[in-house]
C-alpha cells in the first residue's frame, strides 16, 4: 500500500511508501508550518532564510538558498533536493 500517490508539475506519477523521516525545507513558511503540525523532528535542512521561522533553540543544517540549494549533502548524505522555478525551467 502506497502512503501517497500524485501527479508532478512536469506530469510524472509518484508513489511514496511511507510518510518521509527526513525533510529539507526550502521556503521560510512551509518550515514554520512543520514545526507549527508538530513534524519538526523531522527537519534536517533549512535555507539561509528560514531563520526566523525557526523555534528558539533550533538550528538544522543550512543548505544555502531555496531556488538553488548550495549544501544539500551536509543534511545526510543519499538525501536528494530537486527544484523548478515557476513556469517549470531547470535553476541555472
Amino acid at each position: 500500500m502506497n502512503w501517497g500517490e500524485f501527479v508532478d508539475e512536469v506530469g510524472r506519477a509518484v508513489r511514496i511508501a511511507a510518510p518521509p523521516s527526513r525533510v529539507v525545507s526550502l521556503v521560510p513558511s512551509l518550515t514554520e508550518t512543520l514545526y507549527d503540525l508538530g513534524a519538526g523532528d523531522r527537519v534536517v535542512g533549512v535555507t539561509d532564510w528560514c531563520g526566523p521561522a525557526l523555534p528558539d533553540g533550533v538550528e538544522p543544517v543550512r543548505v544555502g538558498g531555496g531556488v538553488q540549494p548550495a549544501h544539500r549533502d551536509r543534511a545526510r548524505p543519499g538525501t536528494g533536493a530537486g527544484t523548478r522555478r515557476p513556469g517549470g525551467e531547470q535553476p541555472g
